[in-house]
């Protein structure tokens, strides 16, 4: 994983903005045309960090609009697909069609293929540029997505994937309480599962239903691990780690959250315990499998946080104690 970059138009003169924001866009994601929309002075701030070859870029400013067309085309690189979400408002596409695209909704973009996008006001966007191998891997046919919203209705799978798409921050993925990289895979599972490529059986079959149990009690038992993978997992079962993120997800489960929900709950049944009273948090934290005792404290709900408040003011006593 690369360091964070970021780019912003107060580095330059109001009168170069609008050519310094194209330059960005058109060096961290795809060649593109880019025009101001309103009167006043173009504003644009950008964060892009590199996981495992996924771009995900966090971008906020005034409203503008980008253009792709043949000239942009030819001048492409990589094919690459990119998966957008605009936390602060809607936005128009035109791309396989013209689209109105709510505030907290997803949409994914093929960069083989023409678009227009405008941001008609101040925008907050989670941009996620994915080459077309690394999406292939967990979606057999991207085009079945491309062009329409995903999210909007609650419980279903691509809400899901919107509402999670949204919270990746760079800075999010970077100090969270998951390798970025693992992240990265919950992202691809949460598209396979959207896509309909890997689908929650009606009725699962006795096979795959043993097989998942295996999973989630392997991962179970061995949470605890701070390095531990999807690889370690699939390697134990003597699997592939396709056929491990394939099974989880046809009972719309991924790695990831599998693994946070076991630290969690041990953590919580430590904080809970008498045998750990002499433990401070960030210790329970290192003991449940968490590099850090932050990533405990921001999972924490309000109904953890006596046991947690009480074990911090142990904590400080024991500090404060005269020797």
């Amino acid at each position: 994983m690369s360091a964070i970059v970021t780019w912003s138009t107060n580095a330059v003169p109001r009168t170069q903005r609008l050519d310094y924001f194209a330059a960005a866009l058109s060096s961290a994601l795809v060649p593109m045309q880019v025009e101001a929309t309103h009167t006043g002075a173009l504003a644009s701030h950008m964060s892009m960090l590199d996981i495992d070859d996924v771009d995900v870029l966090s971008q906020c400013g005034s409203a503008h609009r980008s253009l792709r067309g043949r000239a942009e085309l030819a001048r492409s690189g990589a094919h690459t697909y990119h998966l957008i979400v605009n936390r602060r408002a809607a936005w128009y596409v035109e791309h396989a069609g013209a689209t109105r695209v709510r505030a907290g909704q997803a949409f994914l973009i093929d960069s083989a293929r023409a678009n227009l996008i405008e941001m008609p006001s101040a925008y907050e966007v989670i941009h996620v540029k994915m080459p077309e191998a690394w999406l292939r891997r967990w979606v057999r046919e991207p085009s079945r997505m491309v062009g329409r919203p995903l999210g909007g209705e609650a419980g279903q799978m691509d809400h899901a994937l919107a509402a999670f798409v949204a919270g990746m921050t760079p800075h999010a993925l970077r100090d969270g309480p998951l390798p970025a990289s693992m992240m990265i895979d919950h992202l691809g599972a949460m598209l396979a599962m959207a896509s309909g490529t890997t689908g929650k059986p009606v009725v699962a079959s006795s096979a795959a239903l043993a097989l998942y149990n295996k999973v989630f009690a392997c991962i179970a038992n061995r949470s605890a691990e701070p390095l531990l993978s999807p690889g370690d997992i699939a390697n134990s079962l003597a699997i592939a780690e396709s056929e491990l993120h394939s099974v989880l997800a046809s009972f719309g489960d991924t790695f990831a959250s599998l693994l946070v929900t076991h630290r969690l709950a041990n953590a919580r049944r430590m904080l809970a315990s008498r045998a750990f009273e002499a433990f401070a948090v960030p210790e329970i934290a290192l003991r449940a499998g968490f590099s850090r005792g932050a990533d405990l404290t921001k999972l924490l709900e309000p109904g953890d946080a006596s046991a947690s408040d009480a074990r911090e003011a142990q904590d400080r006593a024991k500090r404060l104690r005269p020797s």
